[in-house]
């Protein structure tokens, strides 16, 4: 497919004829320093210039076909202007020269005319066809060189013996009739003078020729490319595009190979094919690859096809104020508002835009939105074009992705977008958040590099021969289309037809696009170094490399000391690769940058010198602003100067400049504050000692202060600077927030206290607002920080303060502030684990916020209170109801930062993720890159050594560690205590929690050694700030079994030590403590608080078998039977159990207090009468002390519960003989027996009658002793 458009794709054709030899230099002349100026005015307007320069582009085989009067004569007619120069040298001519008169035959059929000049030159028939023929007709001017000059350059060569060069200013030397035929045609020249542009007679250098020869073709552009009417902003902006469109529109004029690629944008656009996919398109490719050629042919194609649809694009980059978000939508809304509202089918020159004055990027947003409704309302078609969305302007750190681009519009309204392959970001928000099509573009085959190479040549009025051409397209780096570019137009650029062959080998030869990128520098470099600056291009395009945003034209003249006619002569030469963004002057490609970096920029060295230059142009410019808190610092030494500072690692004069207050205020203010604390994390130097030196910069602006006032006005300055320059102490203290020092703020907090007019809080009542909400303000700093270093009583005291006086003020101005003091009472709560507490005041503070805000929602306060109670819900495990309140401080953070998430939502998301974890409609994806979405706002906002960045990696870890994926967990532990140490300190409770968190994944890893010191460092730190309810009991009665198990007793001890004071002791732990007090301590053993003794165990576990048992074994002891007693009736589960009586029991006897023991068992057979154990070890204890008695009657309460029972019968058998009741001893026996052989129960039987025969014996000695 060739599709071209004629009225659309403008050309500027200039044909510049002349012989080909003797006039090298004036041709070198304009195609180096004259061509791309005109080329850059064409582009400007619209139009693409093509010189056409007979000098190569004949081959040998158009010679030898006599080709070569047909083709300059061709060239001639599709040219608008013809530009004639000679010099002595008439050129090619003879009648009797066989292969010119055979290039005669050939061209006469077409051009009859030359029949009647078959001697003279062909560029003689150049100047009859494009003039002398029809003198007018076409734009014409011709210069011809002083003979002076010709003759003086023959006799310097003549006298060198350099024949060679000495012929090409002989007049002779093509011929005897040469000089004579010469003489003619300036004469028949000059007598159409006034049908001529303009004839210069006498040029008397080859320099004075090239000018006059430009100048004369660039009035003669300006007046073919002037517009018929002035036009209009938008319109000239417009024209910028469409001109930059046009000259990407194919090379050679014409798209090639694109069925395909046009095919599928098709598919997303015309609804009622049947291929039509309801999506979006994003198209991707490498640089270079052709997606600006492919959507600039289907916008010109779609416009003939389809006239009624509405499109509106833009080409990001194509110019200065392209590259800008707002200028994007202004154009796009522009454009298709000039669709809507039409006449005669243009747009009206007087138009108010809808945009007019519009800078927020949320209007302007609403606008675009806006006006593609109604476009479609009228069943028209609109389709947007954006093109290299990479080369926007990069917003600051928290920017939203995209956050311009509208998400929703009318089923009729279609994007499609381009960016380079490498563009991650926008690439997965697109694809995978807003689920566009990715149309993906693909290297050139061999027969689309063919084609291409001869159209774009063809255009150029040149062409290679076969051998030339296969060598070109056989080169496998073509494939890429940047590749082929840039090839094609360094042969077009070069000059001499008889190395072009060399040439091409040498273009050939390189391996990538850098490599040719590198040949393309080092023909600047031959082509555009002057005498007086020999390594101009190595020092602009370094220049470029290093500086942070870019270069202006003005900057690096006088960095770099360039002239204007030095600078221009080489960025027109560049132009193609250099792209302007708001007047800065960038490296347009990633290819390009390398190749400066390899050829010019080899070593860490040159990097450094440019860098340094260019730091050293803004360090000055720095050093003579003058020094006052408040003076303006300009925009570029803003941007640059601390960059460049930092990238040279000149800590030094990097702190110099960060402490200038000035530059604090103007980089703290916006999106550059994110800059500052990656400045000051660069440095490494330690919070303290930033406090400190800003500090110091606030003494020296006072004494400044001071100094100016009375040198001024000879009185002290008024305000005080104490006054001038609270807010910037506050600005000071916020930053070091936010860079992560937050332990280092007392000196500025108390300074500025001090600093405020109003010191006796009763005179706050009576101050004006302004005043008194800064003095509550400052007060509110002090106590934030002293709950941040955990000094939590003194943070409660100034929070009850504040609320008790903001409750003495009118209530309709001062219920936020109320909700403020109320908020972080709920932080402090939250600290202290008083959660409810903390949910109570968060709620408190939300309906004092809409006390004040009744209109909406839409309010940060709102989104942050509303966030505080979803967070400290899910800190209480209360997921569900957290969940929507936390997507409801989201969906207000989105609203109302459009563009750009502050690092709170990175909070709001990590809480949202915890809900996410518990929700089972989520899937582990979903949940992780919420985690990743918190910890990319805080990273790209802070950087990724900060407090707020660590704490996303703890929780994240935690979430990690869930999944069983303890590595990642342990990583994540590890990066996050590295930051807090430096942060908060080795005892910060930040950085405790996280140690706790490290020691739990080497627990869980099995590698109990590892967490050793971590987790006795964080029980220590939570054990000393009386927080061990924080800890975690998995992890402490994981390292107390680990120890145990080990013998290690002295550090179990120690960590029950610390964790009985944590709610969740367990009993077990209690008991350990206790007997680990008396095995390593013994008589030395402390006296502990009752909230730390087995009796407190007792109440605490109140059903707890292990307290009561280590309790029974130490009141045993000492035979405390009563206390025992009551220890058991107390016991909910004991006390219902006889088997923990008897166990009782057991032990006093073992402990050698039986008879205290006893007690135990008569209470137990009072509460357990009819417990035939109980009874049976009564009387038992009663028979070993000889109570028979007592011992009997409870044997006839037990058989009266049991009579069968065999052994109850023995034993009260046995206790009527031991009470010398023999006789009655046997019937029992006898009974016993008799119930012993019903049951079958031989054994029984057997053991009663050993006794009845032992018993018979006593029977009988006792008779006989009576």
């Amino acid at each position: 497919m060739q599709s071209q458009n004629a009225q659309e794709r403008r050309i500027a054709r200039v044909f510049w004829s002349s012989p080909f030899g003797g006039l090298e230099e004036e041709r070198e002349l304009l195609t180096k320093k004259y061509w791309p100026r005109l080329a850059h005015m064409c582009q400007k307007a619209g139009y693409e210039y093509v010189p056409v320069d007979m000098r190569w582009g004949i081959t040998s085989g158009h010679s030898t076909q006599a080709l070569t009067i047909a083709i300059c004569l061709r060239e001639l007619d599709r040219s608008d202007m013809i530009v004639g120069f000679f010099g002595q040298r008439y050129g090619w001519h003879g009648d009797k020269d066989q292969m010119l008169q055979k290039t005669f035959d050939y061209a006469s059929p077409s051009y009859p005319f030359i029949d009647e000049y078959r001697d003279r030159s062909v560029t003689e028939l150049e100047f009859l066809h494009g003039h002398l023929n029809h003198p007018g007709a076409r734009a014409a001017s011709f210069f011809f060189r002083d003979k002076a000059y010709d003759d003086q350059k023959r006799v310097e060569y003549e006298a060198a013996d350099d024949e060679r060069n000495a012929r090409k200013y002989r007049a002779t030397s093509d011929g005897p009739n040469a000089e004579q035929f010469l003489d003619d045609l300036k004469s028949r020249v000059k007598e159409t003078k006034d049908k001529c542009l303009t004839i210069h007679p006498n040029y008397t250098t080859p320099s004075e020729g090239a000018r006059l020869m430009f100048e004369t073709a660039q009035d003669f552009l300006q007046d073919f490319l002037k517009p018929q009417r002035a036009l209009s902003g938008p319109e000239t902006d417009r024209l910028e595009h469409h001109a930059f469109l046009i000259q990407k529109l194919g090379m050679g004029g014409k798209y090639v190979g694109g069925e395909g690629y046009m095919m599928e944008v098709d598919s997303h656009v015309l609804e009622k094919r049947h291929e039509y996919k309801k999506k979006h398109l994003l198209v991707t490719g490498e640089p270079g690859s052709g997606k600006t050629c492919l959507l600039g042919n289907w916008i010109l194609k779609h416009q003939e096809q389809y006239p009624d649809d509405v499109i509106a694009y833009h080409i990001v980059g194509c110019s200065s104020s392209s590259t800008s978000v707002k200028n994007v939508l202004q154009r796009l809304s522009n454009d298709v508002e000039d669709a809507l509202f039409s006449v005669n089918g243009g747009p009206t020159p007087e138009r108010v835009y809808a945009t007019n004055g519009k800078e927020d990027v949320r209007e302007l947003r609403q606008i675009l939105t806006s006006v593609v409704n109604k476009a479609s309302k009228g069943d028209r078609r609109v389709i947007i074009v954006i093109d290299a969305l990479n080369m926007l302007e990069k917003a600051g750190k928290t920017m939203k992705t995209l956050y311009w681009l509208p998400k929703f519009l009318p089923d009729v309204a279609h994007l499609i977008l381009s960016s380079v392959s490498s563009d991650d970001v926008n690439i997965r928000e697109l694809i995978q958040e807003r689920e566009f099509s990715q149309l993906t573009m693909i290297p050139l085959t061999e027969d689309i590099q063919s084609t291409v190479t001869k159209n774009m040549l063809i255009v150029r009025g040149k062409e290679l021969s076969q051998q030339q051409h296969d060598r070109v397209v056989g080169c496998s780096q073509t494939e890429n289309p940047l590749f082929l570019m840039i090839l094609l137009q360094e042969l077009c650029s070069f000059g001499s037809f008889f190395e072009l062959d060399d040439y091409i080998d040498s273009l050939i030869a390189v391996n990538s696009v850098t490599e040719l990128f590198v040949k393309f520098l080092k023909r600047l470099e031959k082509d555009y170094n002057p005498e007086e600056k020999t390594n101009l291009v190595h020092e602009v395009m370094c220049c470029l490399l290093v500086a942070r945003r870019g270069l202006s034209e003005g900057e690096i003249k006088k960095i770099l000391g360039v002239s204007d006619q030095m600078w221009s002569m080489l960025y027109f030469a560049m132009n193609d690769f250099v792209v302007e963004r708001s007047g800065l002057y960038v490296l347009a490609n990633t290819e390009l940058a390398e190749a400066v970096r390899q050829h010019f920029c080899i070593d860490e060295n040159t990097q450094t010198k440019f860098t340094r230059l260019i730091c050293d142009y803004f360090l000055q410019i720095f050093k003579e602003l003058y020094p006052r808190y408040n003076t303006k610092i300009p925009c570029r030494v803003l941007e640059e100067l601390p960059w460049l500072l930092c990238k040279l690692g000149d800590n030094a004069q990097l702190q110099d400049c960060l402490l200038n207050l000035a530059m604090f205020s103007a980089l703290y203010s916006g999106q550059h504050k994110y800059d500052l604390v990656d400045y000051w994390n660069s440095t490494g130097v330690p919070g303290k000692e930033i406090q400190q030196s800003y500090m110091g910069s606030l003494d020296d602006q006072v004494a400044l202060l001071y100094d100016q006032s009375i040198v001024e006005t000879g009185t002290l300055p008024r305000p005080t600077p104490g006054i001038q320059l609270i807010s910037v102490v506050g600005d000071i203290s916020s930053f070091l927030v936010e860079a992560g020092h937050r332990t280092v703020l007392e000196p500025l907090l108390l300074r500025a206290i001090r600093m405020h007019p109003v010191q006796d809080e009763t005179k706050v009542l009576t101050s004006d607002l302004d005043t008194t909400r800064d003095y509550c303000y400052r007060q509110n700093q002090l106590a934030c920080f002293y709950a941040d270093t955990d000094r939590f009583d003194q943070a409660l005291v100034i929070h009850k303060k504040l609320l008790e006086l903001k409750g003495k003020l009118d209530p309709k101005v001062w219920a936020s502030e109320k909700a403020v003091t109320l908020n972080n009472m709920g932080f402090l709560q939250m600290k202290l684990g008083n959660n409810q507490q903390s949910l109570e005041y968060f709620q408190q503070a939300l309906a004092f916020h809409k006390e004040v805000i009744t209109d909406d929602d839409a309010h940060e306060v709102i989104a942050s209170a509303t966030n505080n109670i979803g967070s400290v819900l899910a800190v209480m495990g209360r997921y569900d109801e957290a969940a929507p309140i936390l997507e409801r401080s989201l969906e207000i953070y989105e609203e109302i930062y459009f563009d750009s998430l502050p690092p709170d939502v990175g909070g709001t998301l990590l809480n949202l993720a915890k809900c996410h974890v518990r929700n089972p409609e989520k899937t582990t994806d979903e949940v992780e890159a919420t985690y990743q979405r918190a910890l990319d706002i805080r990273v790209n906002a802070y950087g990724h050594n900060h407090p707020e960045a660590a704490q996303v990696l703890m929780t994240y870890g935690a979430y990690m560690m869930r999944r069983d994926k303890t590595d990642e967990g342990l990583k994540m532990y590890l990066e996050a205590l590295d930051i807090f140490e430096v942060s908060y300190g080795s005892d910060g409770l930040d950085t405790t929690m996280v140690k706790e968190n490290v020691a739990m994944a080497y627990v869980v890893k099995g590698q109990h050694e590892e967490a050793i010191p971590y987790f006795n460092q964080a029980g220590e730190s939570l054990h000393k700030l009386g927080l061990m309810d924080r800890s975690s009991q998995f992890l402490n009665s994981s390292m107390l079994n680990y120890y145990l198990q080990n013998k290690r007793m002295a550090e179990a001890h120690q960590v029950l030590e610390r964790v009985i004071t944590a709610q969740f002791a367990t009993e077990d732990m209690f008991v350990t403590l206790e007997q680990l007090d008396e095995l390593l301590l013994g008589d030395q053993r402390p006296a502990r608080p009752f909230e730390q003794t087995l009796d407190y165990a007792l109440q605490k576990f109140p059903s707890g078998m292990r307290v009561l048992g280590r309790k029974l074994v130490l009141l045993a002891r000492s035979g405390e039977a009563d206390a025992m007693l009551d220890i058991i009736r107390n016991n909910p589960a004991g006390r219902d159990d006889p088997a923990l009586y008897m166990y009782a029991y057991k032990v006093f006897v073992e402990n050698g207090h039986r008879e205290e023991g006893q007690r135990i068992l008569l209470a137990a057979s009072e509460h357990f009468p009819d417990n035939v154990v109980v009874l049976e070890n009564l009387a038992k204890c009663h028979s070993i002390y000889k109570r028979y008695p007592e011992a009997l009657e409870v044997m006839e309460r037990a058989l009266v519960v049991n009579p069968q029972d065999i052994d109850l019968l023995i034993l009260r058998a046995n206790l009527l003989g031991m009470s010398d009741q023999l006789k009655e001893s046997r019937e029992r026996l006898l009974e016993a027996k008799r119930i012993a052989e019903k049951k079958d129960d031989q054994e029984n039987v057997d053991k009663i009658t050993a006794i009845l025969k032992n018993l018979d014996k006593i029977i009988i000695s006792a008779s006989a002793n009576t």
